[in-house]
């Protein structure tokens, strides 16, 4: 294996397994700003309204939670791209961090801030 100053090749991209994308994307990016602003369109469940009770009776909080979360989901983007960079990752693969860091955060920079790159064995 490649220590973390050794170079990685320009396209190094390592994706995230489904379910953190299925929890990132529903739990961060739907349910928590949803049943906050718009909670018409959480679904009609037999738990709905012991969630949307919940979420009213601690809405400062959560929004507390959801508004830190989306500042460090930026703060963890931007320092993707600067680790792009500094690894000298091409553009394409630049963008595939950005997007991945941006969705998944901790769970995605921790492939780019300690890299895997197996190399062959002789």
């Amino acid at each position: 294996m490649k220590k973390n100053g050794e170079m990685l090749p320009p396209d190094y991209f390592v994706a995230n397994n489904l379910a953190i994308t299925a929890f990132c994307a529903i739990g961060l990016f739907y349910l928590l700003p949803f049943s906050l602003y718009a909670p018409q369109y959480i679904p009609n469940t037999p738990i709905t309204e012991i969630f949307l009770g919940f979420m009213q009776d601690y809405r400062i909080f959560f929004q507390f939670i959801l508004n830190i979360s989306l500042y460090i989901h930026v703060a963890e983007t931007l320092v993707a791209i600067a680790l792009c960079n500094r690894r000298k990752l091409n553009f394409s693969t630049t963008l595939k961090w950005t997007l991945n860091v941006a969705v998944h955060g901790v769970f995605s920079l921790r492939y780019l801030v300690s890299p895997i790159v197996k190399t062959k064995d002789i």
